[in-house]
């Protein structure tokens, strides 16, 4: 087999792959998605004829940025990755382990692995994959343009592998039919024993629609528990915050439960107000078809797949997708093909878009609100959002800019507070506060209602407001 990714022999920082030539089945389209996506990587396939093979393999490994090694029971065996391995340490190279399809480690690979952290590839490696490699800390600096003329191979799994003793554990080519209130599996007459009955049918899926594709939206609650296969994806993997899976088996008739997470891992609320719960491990955002969130813009300065959304376990990551004009969160440019993690709600800004993610609880708080409130303090620029509840204006709430520091502001000077789909500011100062000039002041203890384009004046300090009805759609 021959990659199609060329090895980088170049000057800027690469990653230096350590692997056994009897997984390249896996390695090398792992190398030609890592590749495409523009990581510069070496390996050994860029020895030339005559040219004496340890020392490249030292000299490469000398200048490399990090090792990229590829665990699996060859190369665990393997005494050339040994050597390479033993090398890397002695020099003092940080190391990015893959482990494939859990394999173990040897009691002298342990020790020389205690204290790095691997990632854990499956059988059949998925885009979600690609995406921690690429997170990776020590591999940023080896992280260039993309090069979408590497052809990527599809995986080919070691001539080891005897798929027939391999217990199937996901649902694989599962087709349903809802009779009667009944699951009748179409490759098995009788249903599974274990299963006494279904007690309920979701009556949200429409009466006709088709439920053979599992991709569609079907709801089924049994009585051991609620599958949900609208999230299936990927091999049919359920993707989501927190999931639990029951398999049973008879024969070759197999029944997989799946429980919903309570709280959406990932809300994205655009500029015009409409909210997407995602639940997918990689989600787009740009203005073509391709993309899974997309944006209207006429002027095309976003690009058609702009930036990515990655979901790894309770962190989600946003990463620019190479784009064209760029991609700001939380007023801080992204390079591209840079990520940064969302850790409660930030603000991206693609050309005049401006649209919020919001994580865990944050996301919760974003998806259940009416209204969401943006002000602006005009000073320092500093911008904040309220969702839900209220917030306290005031010097002992000093924003991160310095914003509200100013000493003719009180300390507990005023409220905002969203009720339903309206927001409100109440009063609490000696000196008043103002909403659009000093003419209309609002007198302690009185309440006003905020709408779009009202400027707070609070002592020296001014907060522009705007105001965002919310509506949500369908999750993706």
């Amino acid at each position: 087999m021959i990659c199609n990714a060329k090895p980088y022999e170049g000057k800027e920082p690469y990653a230096f792959v350590c692997y056994s030539h009897k997984d390249e089945g896996i390695v090398y389209p792992l190398i030609e998605r890592l590749s495409r996506n523009g990581c510069r990587l070496w390996y050994d396939s860029g020895i030339h004829a005559g040219e004496d093979w340890p020392e490249v393999i030292a000299d490469h490994l000398q200048h490399c940025s990090v090792v990229l090694y590829f665990m699996s029971k060859e190369s665990v065996d393997s005494h050339n990755c040994r050597n390479e391995l033993n090398l890397a340490i002695e020099i003092e190279k940080p190391l990015l382990p893959v482990r494939y399809n859990n394999a173990k480690m040897t009691l002298g690979m342990r020790l020389m692995l205690n204290n790095v952290q691997w990632i854990d590839c499956p059988e059949k490696p998925t885009d979600l994959i690609i995406d921690r490699i690429m997170m990776g800390p020590s591999l940023k600096t080896c992280i260039g343009r993309q090069d979408t003329n590497v052809l990527v191979q599809e995986y080919r799994l070691p001539e080891s592998e005897n798929i027939n003793n391999v217990v199937p554990v996901k649902i694989v080519n599962f087709e349903a039919s809802i009779v009667d209130n009944e699951i009748i599996n179409n490759k098995k007459s009788k249903p599974d024993k274990s299963v006494k009955e279904c007690t309920e049918i979701d009556m949200d899926t429409p009466v006709g629609k088709n439920t053979d594709d599992l991709s569609n939206e079907t709801d089924i609650l049994l009585d051991a528990g609620r599958v949900t296969q609208e999230h299936l994806q990927n091999d049919n993997e359920y993707v989501g915050e927190e999931t639990i899976v029951d398999t049973r088996m008879e024969d070759d008739f197999e029944q997989t439960i799946v429980s919903a997470p309570s709280i959406p891992p990932v809300v994205v609320c655009l500029s015009s107000g409409i909210c997407y719960r995602c639940f997918r491990d990689i989600t787009k955002i740009g203005r073509g078809k391709t993309s899974d969130i997309r944006i209207v813009d006429s002027d095309h300065r976003i690009s058609r797949e702009h930036v990515k959304l990655v979901q790894l376990e309770q962190q989600c990551f946003i990463s620019d997708m190479n784009s064209s004009n760029g991609t700001w969160v939380d007023g801080k440019k992204l390079e591209p093909g840079e990520s940064m993690e969302i850790k409660n709600i930030s603000e991206v800004v693609l050309a005049k878009e401006v649209f919020l993610i919001a994580v865990n609880e944050s996301a919760l708080q974003l998806w259940n609100s009416n209204l969401i409130v943006g002000l602006k303090a005009e000073k320092t620029d500093e911008i904040r959002y309220l969702a839900s509840g209220s917030m306290e204006l005031g010097r002992n709430h000093i924003w991160k800019s310095g914003a509200l520091k100013a000493p003719n502001i009180g300390r507990e000077h005023a409220t905002l507070r969203i009720e339903g789909e309206n927001c409100y500011i109440i009063d609490h100062s000696r000196n008043g506060t103002y909403i659009n000039n000093e003419k209309n002041r609002i007198e302690n203890g009185q309440m006003r209602q905020l709408v779009t384009g009202d400027r707070i004046h609070l002592g020296d300090e001014t907060i522009a407001v705007t105001c965002i009805p919310t509506k949500r759609s369908d999750e993706i």
